[in-house]
């Protein structure tokens, strides 16, 4: 479904933007941790 690759893809932008940027992103690790984590299940 074309919704689930959108969501893969900001899943994994997400996922990128934090390891390029810890230390400004990390105030919002545990919400794309949390959305990371719905997801899935």
């Amino acid at each position: 479904m074309i919704i689930s690759i959108v969501i893969r893809t900001i899943v994994i932008i997400s996922n990128i933007l934090i390891l390029i940027t810890p230390n400004l992103l990390d105030w919002s690790k545990p919400t794309v941790y949390y959305l990371f984590g719905f997801i899935i299940s």
